[in-house]
């Protein structure tokens, strides 16, 4: 969304003809794109490399399947297509992808050509933005930024109800699953006008059907919960986020005020209501660190916000296949019959934790429960250690060896 450059690759590109162009060497818009495709201008052989690289990175973590956001703006369709190839199965020795691709889709006949060109596509979703970021003051907000060069400003919104409504449609008449990017309250209140112009058109139980996600999702008012609940849309949120920029003196409190900073990311009201929930990293944006996404979502920065270890490791594991349409699959779960798709970790200790800041939690921690144990996790706690990756019994990681 924003980018500082050195003064060398400025001069290369001529970026301060370009317009968000500033002379601190910061760039949005067209200058940030064109400094971003240089940035990203390497060989095949080193791209295919990175691939290999992230993906590795990716197993040693425990992860045995990457939600891929491609998009125009990220990568090309051609290797949208080589990293689906390359993971195809787990002989590869790499996770499993589940591919999305960003790109607005007018017409039915647009999102059939897509999924004609890229085959094996889980979606045509993720990274298709309706606005920008809170960091780069791009995303879109009823009011306006508090702070920075775009103080005054409320950010960008990149898409129109009309044509969120159109897109959803098309993907939905092609018979495949939609979703948008959207941070800011006011982009959450043009996708909320979205679904119900979708609906008009096509009646709700269409719109539910196609089972729609949304990224990040930090601004859900009791409005868009409701919207979010009746047309069936799962969103995929970060908890690292508010580890990250969270609180009275984080980074969101810095853009938008201590006040509305509070509000965001409701994963309790969101669990609580039944929205379906995946939890991601949103890599290379957080890092790829599930046990630190768990212990995030349990310290929330608003108590009243805050989940139990279970419910975040839910998210974590059965969450990301169930938003992607694969929960047939059985994937997420140990259970006989089920994909032997695991990670072994070495934990210091095994308990039953609800959320960092409340003494209650609706699982109980008593071990005569038979609630599940998972590795204790907190501030000053060691975190655990993968030891060993597994997709469908292939090791992809593996210390033992």
């Amino acid at each position: 969304h924003s980018a500082v450059v050195s003064t060398t690759l400025a001069r290369r590109c001529a970026l301060e003809t370009r317009p968000g162009w500033d002379e601190s060497g910061w760039v949005a818009g067209e200058a940030h794109h064109v400094a971003r495709d240089v940035a990203r201008a390497v060989s095949p052989a080193r791209r295919t490399d990175l691939y290999r690289t992230a993906l590795r990175a990716a197993a040693e973590q425990g992860v045995v399947s990457v939600h891929e956001m491609s998009a125009p703006h990220i990568d090309t369709r051609a290797g949208l297509r080589e990293i689906l190839a390359l993971t195809a199965d787990a002989s590869s020795g790499l996770p499993h992808v589940v591919g999305y691709r960003g790109e607005l889709c007018a017409t039915a006949d647009d999102a059939r050509a897509l999924l004609a060109d890229v085959p094996g596509l889980a979606g045509i979703a993720g990274d298709l933005n309706v606005d920008g970021s809170i960091g780069s003051r791009t995303a879109a907000m009823r009011l306006p930024y508090q702070d920075g060069p775009a103080r005054g400003d409320r950010g960008n919104l990149y898409l129109t109800a009309e044509q969120i409504a159109a897109h959803l449609s098309a993907v939905a008449a092609a018979g495949t699953q939609g979703g948008f990017h959207v941070i800011g309250d006011r982009a959450m209140d043009e996708l909320v006008l979205g679904l119900g112009i979708a609906a008009e058109a096509h009646g709700q139980s269409a719109v539910r059907a196609a089972r729609h996600r949304v990224e990040h999702a930090l601004f859900v008012d009791a409005t868009a919960l409701a919207t979010l609940l009746l047309y069936g849309v799962s969103l995929s949120i970060q908890p690292a986020f508010d580890a990250a920029w969270g609180g009275p003196d984080g980074m969101y409190a810095a853009r938008v005020g201590a006040m509305r900073a509070q509000g965001l990311s409701p994963f309790a009201d969101l669990a609580g209501a039944g929205v379906p929930l995946a939890f991601g990293s949103d890599a290379p944006v957080t890092r790829i660190d599930p046990w630190a996404g768990v212990l995030a979502a349990m310290s929330h920065v608003d108590p009243d916000q805050q989940i139990s270890a279970r419910a975040a490791f839910r998210a974590h594991t059965r969450g990301g296949w169930r938003i992607a349409g694969l929960d047939h699959t059985g994937a997420g779960q140990l259970r006989v019959g089920a994909p032997a798709h695991l990670a072994v970790w070495r934990g210091e200790h095994l308990v039953v934790q609800g959320a960092l800041g409340r003494t209650t939690s609706s699982w109980s921690t008593d071990a005569r429960a038979g609630q599940p144990l998972l590795p204790e996790l907190g501030p000053d706690v060691p975190r655990p250690r993968c030891l060993q990756t597994v997709r469908a019994g292939v090791p992809l990681f593996d210390t033992f060896v």
